[in-house]
């Protein structure tokens, strides 16, 4: 059974003077329209909780990863039977992650992550915090050798100065 706003409206309109029969009984002395009105409330929020007790319950579902933890590829799962060689692997992962990354400090307040790509053409991507006061930024690189070379040939280097 589905409540409808309209029907149970012109339901409590129509039976505004009479008692409804679902609430308890009141003495027989008369109600002011507004106690009419809180008992018909009172009486449709009860229609709601028991329609809603009735529905069918949503499946439990598990829990989402963060962002930062990647999960390993379809293929990938039947290799891990247990969690410490799941646990240990996505370490690897990370590890593998920082060691091509570069961190740059300190940059001009300001600068735009092209004038960074132009000052290290090797690097994939630049990732720059949200804030403007912070003066740094991490360099990815395609693998850990080029941001070795890349370390060897910005050391020391200023940007924009």
């Amino acid at each position: 059974m589905i409540l409808n706003k309209k029907t149970t409206l012109a339901e409590a309109a129509e039976s505004m003077d009479e008692t409804p029969d679902c609430l308890p009984s009141v003495p027989a002395m008369k109600l002011s329209k507004a106690k009419k009105r809180n008992l018909k409330k009172k009486a449709i929020m009860a229609l709601k909780k028991a329609e809603k007790a009735n529905r069918p319950q949503k499946p439990v579902l598990e829990p989402r990863l963060p962002a930062t933890i990647i999960p390993p590829k379809p293929a990938d799962r039947g290799k891990f039977s247990d969690a410490d060689a799941l646990l240990t692997e996505i370490k690897r992962r990370l590890v593998e992650k920082n060691a091509q990354t570069l961190r740059i400090s300190p940059i001009p307040k300001n600068c735009p992550p092209s004038v960074l790509l132009d000052f290290c053409p090797s690097a994939l991507t630049v990732r720059m915090p949200a804030k403007d006061s912070c003066r740094y930024a991490f360099l990815e690189f395609r693998s850990r050798l080029d941001a070795q070379r890349a370390l060897t040939n910005l050391n020391g280097r200023q940007l924009g100065g």
